[in-house]
């Protein structure tokens, strides 16, 4: 008998996927498949099978999340602070406040790429490219809303790049406001595609079992038409039997 898996219990066990040093995810993501499968839990099996295994600086990440978590709560603290900042210069070009948005959220990705640092070179090494790559992701977490989510669970997949730093960051003349606008715009561009993503998986779950109920009630539908069929033979033969009968007491 299939045994499903609980949400939670999946969740934990994922989360400790993404927990592990690089070269083990494979394997160990592999390993709690078949398990799973072997539990009957086949649609489990089959969600942990397409799970990412990260890049090496996304790993790093989630490894440093993971052990830090003070500073990754000040990183998140400090893009809520910028993304709040651009709004008001959005809504009263006011700067000063991106300005000191800019410098806190700038510090609270070094703070944490101080650890980064310490997560690749126990992982094998690292490369200025590397590094940067993990720089831009850490800068992405505050206009990337579902890469938010990803790092607050130490569970990023792949390198992202920053939108809009480099308006923010810039001297006045080179119009933040246009550039902050462009971000927020994209954005949302990101999120409408996200949630018809989500519309579309839930219309092709939809469709998978309206097929399946389909297929049962073509099924059913074969097994009426076989009964019936017995039932008409059964028939035929239960009136000829009653008019020989018929036929032999009229002769008697």
């Amino acid at each position: 008998m299939a045994k499903r898996t609980g949400a939670k219990s999946f969740e934990r066990q994922v989360d400790r996927l993404y927990g592990l040093p690089l070269e083990e995810f494979t394997r160990a993501r592999n390993e709690l498949a078949t398990d799973l499968k072997q539990r009957g839990d086949g649609d489990a099996a089959a969600q942990v099978k397409k799970l990412a295994k990260p890049t090496r600086s996304a790993g790093a990440i989630n490894r440093a999340v993971r052990a830090n978590r003070r500073e990754a709560r000040q990183l998140l603290s400090a893009a809520d602070k910028l993304s709040k900042a651009q709004e008001r210069l959005l809504r009263r070009g006011d700067r000063d406040p991106v300005g000191r948005a800019v410098e806190g959220e700038r510090a609270a990705v070094d703070r944490l790429m101080a650890e980064v640092k310490k997560e690749l070179r126990r992982d094998g090494g690292t490369s200025e490219g590397m590094l940067q790559r993990a720089r831009g992701t850490l800068h992405a977490v505050a206009t990337t809303p579902e890469l938010r989510d990803e790092f607050e669970a130490g569970r990023i997949t792949k390198d992202h790049k920053a939108v809009g730093f480099g308006a923010l960051g810039a001297p006045a003349g080179a119009a933040p406001a246009r550039r902050a606008s462009d971000a927020k715009k994209k954005d949302e561009a990101r999120r409408r595609v996200r949630r018809a993503e989500q519309e579309v998986e839930a219309a092709e779950r939809a469709l998978r079992r309206a097929a399946s109920e389909r297929e049962d009630a073509g099924k059913r539908l074969a097994a009426a038409e076989a009964a019936v069929s017995r039932c008409e033979t059964e028939l035929d033969e239960a009136v000829s039997e009653l008019e020989a009968a018929r036929e032999a007491a009229g002769r008697a």
